[in-house]
């Protein structure tokens, strides 16, 4: 409970700064320093063959990998069984 209750401090002290920087006319990327990386959004682009993709879904969709990469494999996942439907397995991910 404590845990929680000092990220959402420094959750608000962090919004509070990056609003009043914005408001103030400072450049979003400038002002978004005070943002902690967790609040941030982060746009991945990837690319690679479809061995590639299948080797990187069977490795990151399993347990043991962190949760946001299980996400992200598993989204890839769906992509690809959708556009490749023989591909087989792929929505055990």
């Amino acid at each position: 409970m404590e845990w929680f209750k000092r990220q959402h401090s420094v959750v608000q002290a962090s919004e509070n700064a990056y609003e009043w920087a914005i408001s103030n006319g400072i450049a979003k990327e400038q002002a978004r320093v005070v943002l902690p990386e967790g609040m941030t959004k982060t746009r991945l682009y990837m690319n690679g063959t479809l061995r590639s993709w299948v080797h990187y879904i069977e490795l990151r969709g399993s347990h043991g990998t962190q949760k946001e990469h299980m996400e992200i494999a598993h989204a890839c996942a769906k992509i690809i069984a959708e556009v490749f439907p023989l591909i087989t397995g792929l929505s055990d991910v």
